[in-house]
């Protein structure tokens, strides 16, 4: 009798998502979504959901969000959730050209690396390898430049990732290492840390350039304004532009 009730129960909670789903419809003709944001205290009505037709979009927290298309001629058009994730090095360059390095204590990297790590929500890539590289090291940086990024797909959670390299200037040397992550830290010199790094790394890549050229490459950061969203703005990144009369082209406006 308990299963027959909660049949029962969950089938009336169907036909009233359905039934409000054709109100929603008639109303709103040319909508081509409906969304539902279900609490972790109200999971019981999901299995309802998901007979009226709705699908999982993603789930954060102690919120999941279905969403159902409704179109019926029309495959689906909402992208899927979250579909990068995206790190941050940070290449962090002394007064004596020596590069700030790390062992990590745990994970697939164990020869020397660059400091840094996974962007937190709203953070610009100067922001995240800072924070990053002051949590791991104790070094306290200032923002230059991005230096480069690489963007590869299929990987954690079948996800793109996007990792960014910066080019950091130190404001502090003394070694802070957080031990709980990072197994060991130093100042090394370029050829001593192109010599012990992963070949196929990015920061491998950047040293190597440097020790044979003297140069690395820089993208200059710009604020931008936001054409969708009013009042607000995000990061550019470009190579520098250079006018006729050979003085630097900043479009838009400097980072505050």
């Amino acid at each position: 009798h308990t299963h027959t009730h909660a049949r029962t129960h969950q089938t009336a909670l169907m036909l009233q998502f359905k039934a409000e789903l054709e109100v929603f419809q008639a109303g709103h003709p040319d909508a081509a979504s409906l969304w539902l944001k279900v609490p972790l205290a109200l999971a019981h009505l999901l299995p309802a959901a998901a007979d009226a037709g709705y699908v999982f979009h993603h789930a954060e927290g102690s919120m999941a969000t279905m969403m159902k298309w409704l179109p019926a001629d029309q495959p689906c058009a909402v992208p899927p959730y979250a579909t990068h994730r995206v790190g941050v090095g940070g290449l962090v360059i002394n007064k004596d050209n020596h590069v700030l390095a790390v062992k990590e204590r745990s994970g697939p990297i164990t020869t020397w690396k660059l400091p840094g790590g996974l962007s937190d929500l709203g953070e610009d890539f100067g922001e995240t390898a800072v924070r990053e590289v002051f949590e791991e090291t104790g070094i306290k940086t200032v923002f230059e430049s991005l230096l480069c990024f690489r963007h590869q797909h299929h990987l954690t959670w079948n996800r793109s990732d996007i990792y960014a390299v910066c080019k950091l200037r130190p404001t502090s040397e003394a070694i802070s290492a957080c031990t709980r992550e990072i197994a060991d830290c130093a100042w090394l010199r370029p050829e001593d840390f192109v010599a012990a790094a992963n070949p196929r790394s990015i920061a491998h890549f950047l040293l190597s350039r440097w020790v044979a050229t003297g140069g690395l490459p820089a993208l200059t950061e710009s604020v931008v304004p936001s054409i969708l969203v009013p009042h607000r703005s995000g990061r550019m990144y470009m190579a520098p532009i250079t006018g006729a009369n050979g003085i630097p082209v900043v479009p838009f406006a400097t980072p505050a």
